[in-house]
């Protein structure tokens, strides 16, 4: 029973980042908790399913020749250093304190979604006359990749409103390879909270078995359901979270 929760829990994640190109963290950190883990576990065992869901994904997306590994790289070595430092903080900081920042990350994600679904009508911010377009790649990727390494979410929240609005990369573009440069974060979050024995790899793995039918599903039979109501379903919940976690938070204080 234990086992088929994981996997729903990892399903649901994983229709979540084929739809809107997150890892899936932001589901798995907190039912992580609800089932018993503490923060570091949870971040830790998180971060391997998000693994395996990015890593699905990326692979499909590789088939369908639908991403760069050109950008996926140039992120994803900026994201392995900084994700690997994000997982080494985590212990060091106080749970309650560490809680009431995850908390601030959810309530930031609705008006992100927001700024990305009307990605298409805002002004795209011309970068290139001050920053060489390389070096915004390895900042988007550096900023990823610190919200994999101490939130265990992946990194996609920031990944794909950066390559949009800074680097003129199409929304559609920008999502998958968004997941690839999660694979590179998640991976290296991995092997920091793997080298403290913080990962319960057993629940990570139905996890991330879970998230790897949830991504097939999301990419074969969902595009049909209009991206909006999903948005809007995934918002209503991070922010229940989010309040629930500011209030543990509180008592705990």
């Amino acid at each position: 029973m234990h086992e088929l929760m994981l996997c729903l829990i990892g399903l649901c994640a994983g229709l979540m980042g084929g739809f809107l190109g997150i890892g899936g963290g932001v589901l798995l950190v907190p039912l992580l908790i609800f089932m018993g883990h503490d923060y570091v576990r949870a971040v830790a065992t998180s971060s391997l399913g998000v693994l395996i869901i990015a890593f699905s994904g990326t692979l499909r997306n590789l088939s369908r020749r639908s991403v760069l590994l050109s950008d996926i790289s140039l992120m994803g070595s900026a994201a392995v250093v900084t994700a690997y430092l994000g997982a080494m903080a985590v212990p060091l900081v106080h749970e309650s304190i560490a809680k009431v920042l995850f908390a601030s990350m959810l309530f930031c994600m609705p008006i992100v979604q927001k700024i990305k679904s009307r990605a298409s009508n805002l002004e795209t911010v011309d970068t290139n006359r001050f920053l060489p377009r390389p070096f915004i790649y390895l900042l988007a990727g550096a900023a990823g990749g610190i919200l994999a390494g101490f939130f265990g979410v992946g990194g996609g929240i920031i990944l794909v409103p950066m390559q949009v609005l800074l680097l003129k990369v199409p929304l559609k573009q920008a999502v998958p390879t968004s997941l690839g440069v999660i694979v590179f974060a998640a991976g290296s979050a991995c092997i920091r909270y793997g080298l403290e024995n913080h990962i319960d790899f057993t629940a990570g793995g139905f996890l991330g078995l879970g998230g790897f039918l949830g991504v097939l599903i999301s990419s074969s039979y969902l595009p049909k359901v209009e991206e909006r109501y999903i948005r809007r379903a995934f918002n209503a919940l991070v922010l229940s979270i989010a309040a629930y976690f500011l209030y543990r938070a509180y008592l705990a204080l």
